[in-house]
């Protein structure tokens, strides 16, 4: 039988914490801080079975928009080319570019 488990954190600057670092390790991905230029790898975290973004209705339309010129540097990458199914990929990319901006713009705007 499965057990569903569901944990909420605060991940807090004043304790020297990155949301963006944080959210790499917990989608087992590769996310850029553009405030530090700091690139978190989290690739080889295989426990991330299901991850998912949920925006708020007025969110700008502009950070659901995956540049062209990404979609082609990922699809050049070694992740890309060695993954088996390369259409889930690229969609795992996109959600993960999509967090990354998400992050990123809170980091300019939060005090």
């Amino acid at each position: 039988m499965a057990i569903f488990h569901y944990t909420v954190k605060i991940v807090g600057r004043s304790k020297g914490k990155s949301v963006i670092s944080a959210s790499a390790y917990l989608n087992g991905d590769v996310m850029k801080n553009e405030e530090t230029g700091r690139i978190s790898y989290y690739t080889s975290k295989k426990e991330v079975v299901y991850t998912r973004l949920m925006m708020c209705e007025n969110a700008p339309p502009e950070w659901q928009i995956v540049p062209e010129e990404n979609i082609k540097r990922f699809q050049k990458s070694v992740r890309y080319k060695r993954s088996e199914d390369k259409e889930a990929a690229l969609k795992k990319f996109k959600i993960t570019f999509q967090k990354q901006r998400l992050w990123n713009e809170v980091l300019k705007i939060e005090k």
